[in-house]
């Protein structure tokens, strides 16, 4: 019998008795699916038949039947269609935030997106990781903008002076000509320092003070599992993933390992700038 099944003989004499067999039905019927029960008239098999190959083998001619009745069954014009890539624009004004960080490439493909060069940019010098020497106008007519208007921030509304008196000098020391806003508001609260094994203990004594608000810790690398309290209201980042972010209280642990040059500054003084309420510099040593 194995002898039998494996023989080309075999197979050529199958395939014409199945192909007896595989005749459109001549009467309507209504075929279950897992969809739905459709019904299918005499026309619409014949139809569907007619969309295989005389010599098409039975496994074959069978899927290409079904393909051939979904085909008639299914209007395919009221179907949703996809939504082209709303990313793709053009659009007529665009608005770029964290504006230092783009590359000549990336702004270039913000422009094309942009043809009548309509842009709300938005942007900190003193924040660019990987450097900013040129003014604002000399870097946006570089990149191809000739209708320019300035507006500069010079009022900080959510750091309190206490955190911007030590936050100042760390990027002046890199960038001398720094935009650094002028705190409006003061909370008391100096900025304290203290050593690493003392982070648990301040975040315990934190959040038993405060039923809310969010603690985040900002290091290089992760701080050990059981230093930080399990609880929702306690974070750990590190200082590129806290730019743009905002927390009660910001811990920093060993800012020195930030970096050297303008990008450890930078890291600093926006690791430093997060805090809202009070901050916290620990170190090793």
């Amino acid at each position: 019998m194995a002898r039998l099944k494996a023989t080309a003989d075999m197979v050529g004499a199958i395939e014409p008795a199945v192909r007896l067999y595989e005749e459109a039905p001549t009467e309507g019927m209504v075929v279950e699916t897992s969809y739905a029960d459709l019904w299918l008239s005499p026309a619409d098999w014949a139809e569907a038949f007619e969309a295989t190959e005389p010599d098409m083998p039975h496994n074959e001619a069978r899927e290409d039947i079904w393909q051939a009745l979904l085909t008639i069954l299914v209007d395919e014009s009221a179907l949703p269609t996809q939504d082209p890539d709303l990313l793709v624009g053009p659009f007529a004004h665009v608005v770029v935030d964290e504006a230092q960080e783009l590359t000549d490439a990336e702004w270039q493909i913000l422009l094309r997106r942009s043809p009548a060069r309509s842009l709300t940019i938005v942007g900190d010098r003193a924040q660019a990781r990987h450097g900013f020497t040129e003014s604002w106008e000399e870097r946006l007519r570089r990149i191809g903008l000739d209708r320019i208007e300035l507006a500069t921030l010079s009022i900080n509304y959510r750091t309190p002076e206490e955190v911007m008196v030590e936050a100042e000098p760390v990027i002046r020391a890199e960038r001398p000509d720094a935009n650094v806003p002028t705190s409006i508001r003061s909370t008391g609260v100096p900025v304290r320092h203290g050593e690493r094994s003392q982070l648990h203990a301040i975040l315990d004594s934190w959040l038993t003070e405060h039923g809310d608000g969010i603690a985040c810790v900002i290091s290089v690398v992760d701080v050990e599992d059981d230093a930080l309290p399990a609880n929702p209201q306690v974070r750990w980042l590190t200082p590129e993933l806290a730019k743009g972010l905002e927390f009660d209280l910001v811990v920093l642990v060993d800012p020195a390992d930030f970096g050297e040059g303008i990008e450890g500054a930078v890291d600093r003084y926006v690791a430093m700038t997060r805090a809202t309420q009070q901050l916290v510099v620990l170190t090793s040593s």
